[in-house]
């Protein structure tokens, strides 16, 4: 094994013992093998999938095992490698992919690798095998998945690949193309990422919708043509007089709210997409299925991402996503609590949190 320096035998940890508590304690050191990589764990980014662990002990998908180690926005630095490891070395700066795919089914073979039905995914407690968390000094991957960064990109904007790329596959699904007019529903990190993904694709007509007057004076401030604080007639005809009578080409709903889902319905022009990719709340809802009909609406779904990371990095790099922009609170590892309170708030100018060793 190759590494920087003698490591510690333990590494600091913040454990989740039970929902709503945690324990800032000591855990063995992970020892790299062949084909594995130490992080040294540097920015870890809250998301909302963090905040029903931490407040649930679980989501729609998955229930966790206490003690369990939150986090999978992060980035770190290389500290010691396996044997077999050929692509990174001690002391390289990396974004991480916290999905690690098994890479000979179907879905990875085809390059639809976010379908693997045997991923292991970070902090997420479903699938081969149990993944551990990023609130940890230093974390154990796979050498896959694992993203250099340029000097020139911080590692709290290194952060905040991994929503990214879940703002750039959505939009890659939805198919956008410059000139479109687009509507996204909510303001929270992931809507924000979509915007700014949209606004770099060359998509000036962007409204935005959330109840928050702090989030939608954000999105407007980060490219939205107009944000609304709801979406009813008024600011739909606002959307079809912006388009000549024809109404927006695209839809991204990041909320689950399905009332607001159909109120947006109506907002699209015929032949328009509708792009769910909030996290189901419950396993059916009720969708205005004689508009999707008679105005021949696709609707389209969005699973986290394959194959953006590359993509993200380059876009970030080069300033087309001024990605550093949606965070909006930061927080030393020791006040773990407090940032998870500050990314529970559902009121003021709060985005994106952060957590920083």
């Amino acid at each position: 094994m190759k590494e920087k320096e003698r490591l510690p035998r333990t590494r600091r940890a913040v454990l989740l013992d039970r929902a709503g508590h945690f324990v800032h304690t000591e855990i063995p050191m992970p020892k790299a093998a062949d084909h594995e990589v130490l992080i040294r764990v540097q920015s870890v980014g809250i998301c909302g999938s963090d905040l029903n662990y931490y407040h649930k002990g679980g989501s729609t998908i998955a229930q966790v095992r206490f003690p369990h180690l939150l986090g999978h926005e992060l980035s770190g630095t290389v500290e010691a490698v396996g044997s077999g490891v050929k692509d990174v070395s001690p002391g390289d700066r990396v974004a991480i992919e916290p999905g690690y795919p098994c890479g000979t089914c179907e879905y990875c073979r085809t390059g639809t690798y976010n379908l693997c039905p045997e991923v292991s995914f970070m902090s997420t407690p479903i699938y081969r095998p149990y993944s551990e968390g990023a609130f940890t000094e230093y974390t154990l991957r796979p050498d896959w998945g694992l993203y250099k960064i340029p000097a020139s990109v911080s590692y709290e904007e290194a952060a905040m690949i991994e929503p990214l790329a879940v703002g750039m596959q959505a939009v890659e699904t939805a198919g956008a193309r410059e000139g479109m007019t687009a509507v996204i529903l909510g303001c929270g990190p992931i809507a924000m990422c979509i915007l700014l993904t949209l606004r770099a694709a060359g998509i000036a007509k962007v409204y935005m919708v959330d109840v928050l007057a702090e989030r939608v004076k954000m999105a407007e401030e980060l490219g939205a043509r107009k944000g609304f604080l709801k979406l009813d007639m008024e600011e739909i005809n606002q959307i079809a007089g912006d388009t000549r009578g024809l109404g927006a080409d695209l839809v991204f709903d990041t909320t689950d709210y399905t009332p607001l889902i159909n109120q947006a319905v109506l907002s699209l022009k015929k032949g328009g997409r509708l792009l769910l990719l909030a996290v189901p709340h419950q396993e059916m809802i009720s969708l205005n299925m004689l508009r999707l009909f008679t105005n021949q609406i696709t609707v389209l779904t969005s699973f986290r991402y394959a194959n953006q990371f590359e993509k993200a990095v380059r876009q970030i790099e080069s300033g087309r996503i001024p990605i550093g922009k949606i965070i909006t609170h930061r927080f030393p590892f020791e006040e773990a609590e407090r940032a998870m309170e500050q990314a529970s708030k559902k009121s003021g100018r709060t985005c994106k949190v952060v957590v920083n060793w």
